[in-house]
């Protein structure tokens, strides 16, 4: 299982010490995302090992971040559905497209 942290303002000391210590739930990567807000993640790799579905995600044009904990089934099936230039392998891209 991985970790997700974050809160409504900008401390990237703050967020690294959180990931930090949650390190042991995602032990594949750490990431953040500081711009207004402070998010982290730790990921823990099952469906795509490839460190481009590193989180937190960016939509292409940067205006969206996404940090995702979960497993979606059916992510396959769903990316036939969506017009989209997928990158990667992984359900969190998915997620991400089905927003936008």
């Amino acid at each position: 299982m991985c970790a997700i942290n974050g809160f409504t303002w900008e401390d990237k000391e703050k967020i690294s010490l959180m990931n930090s210590a949650t390190k042991s739930r995602g032990p594949d990567h750490s990431g953040v995302f500081i711009d207004g807000i402070s998010l982290g993640h730790n990921r823990l790799s099952i469906i795509d090992l490839d460190n481009r579905s590193d989180q937190p995600s960016r939509s292409p044009d940067g205006r969206y971040t996404l940090i995702y904990n979960g497993e979606l089934y059916n992510f396959k099936d769903l990316k036939k559905s969506i017009s989209y230039d997928f990158k990667t392998t992984s359900d969190t891209e998915v997620v991400l497209a089905a927003f936008l």
